[in-house]
């Protein structure tokens, strides 16, 4: 499967966050990182599959009672979890989004609950699993303002992310 962010092959979902998680730490911190690894473990039960890459409200069409995405042009093999960042942001907790593509934590509970279900994955702790799509969702958000020098979003994300390692 391939990662999103060092867009090389992986064959486990365990090498691929691995992977991920040394491409996107940069903090320095080892305890947090070994706390930010352990928070992740949950994504490796995902379903290897096809990813969109790009899941926001924008990109999918209710057409009936039927969904469609669209614009797969980010689309990859790997951990099917991981697609589920999109619809997330650390403030679902405050039921408060200001982003256009924040669902509600009603919106995000049900979609993950579905998720599992269709997947056979329905005893998979649905909170660890969440907690660990934002936390991987602002470490992707985190080397994002890095690169491109955005410095109030550098902060930003890297308070949001020690604050769901605890």
């Amino acid at each position: 499967m391939e990662s999103p962010v060092t867009h090389c092959e992986y064959a486990t979902g365990h090498e691929l966050l691995d992977a991920e998680l040394n491409a996107l730490w940069s903090f320095g911190d080892l305890k947090a990182k070994y706390r930010c690894r352990q928070i992740l473990a949950p994504l490796e039960a995902g379903l290897q599959t096809v990813n969109h890459g790009d899941v926001h409200p924008g990109n999918t069409i209710l057409a009936g009672n039927r969904l469609y995405f669209v614009d797969w042009g980010y689309a990859h093999r790997g951990l099917g979890l991981t697609d589920l960042a999109y619809l997330w942001d650390t403030r679902i907790h405050s039921e408060c989004p200001d982003d256009w593509w924040v669902i509600s934590g009603m919106e995000a509970s049900n979609s993950l609950s579905a998720y599992l279900r269709a997947s056979g994955e329905e005893d998979i702790d649905q909170s660890e699993v969440a907690r660990a799509v934002m936390v991987w969702n602002q470490l992707c958000t985190h080397s994002n303002a890095v690169r491109n020098g955005l410095e109030v979003e550098v902060e930003r994300s890297k308070k949001l992310i020690f604050e769901l390692l605890g």
